[in-house]
C-alpha cells in the first residue's frame, strides 16, 4: 500500500495498491489504483497504473481525511510513502468497505 507518486517511484512495485493524496485544499485521500507496470527508462521510473474508477469515485465523494493522513505521515505529499502499518486502519476507513 502507498501513497503519493511523485518521488521515490523506485519504492513501487507491480500490484502494489496505490492511494493518491493531493495534499491540497485538505482533500485527503481522493484515488485508488493498482501499478499495473514499473520500470526505469532512459534514466527516469516509469509507473502505469490501473485506476479503478468506481473506488475513485467513492474515495473522491467520501475521502480519507487529510487530518488523519497526516497523523500517519507528517509530510506526505510529493513523496512515495508505504501505508502498510496502517493498512486496517485505511480499510475501515475506505468507502467500500463502509457498513451499510
Amino acid at each position: 500500500m502507498l501513497g503519493g507518486t511523485y518521488q521515490n517511484w523506485r519504492n513501487i512495485e507491480e500490484n502494489d495498491e496505490v492511494f493518491v493524496y493531493p495534499g491540497d485544499e485538505d482533500r485527503g485521500i481522493i484515488g485508488y489504483a493498482t501499478a499495473r507496470e514499473v520500470k526505469l527508462r532512459n534514466g527516469e521510473w516509469r509507473i502505469h497504473m490501473d485506476f479503478d474508477l468506481k473506488r475513485c469515485h467513492l474515495l473522491w465523494k467520501s475521502p480519507i481525511s487529510a487530518g488523519q493522513v497526516r497523523q500517519w505521515v507528517h509530510y506526505p505529499r510529493r513523496n512515495v510513502i508505504s501505508l502498510a502499518p496502517y493498512k486496517s486502519q485505511i480499510q475501515r476507513r475506505v468507502p467500500w468497505n463502509a457498513k451499510r
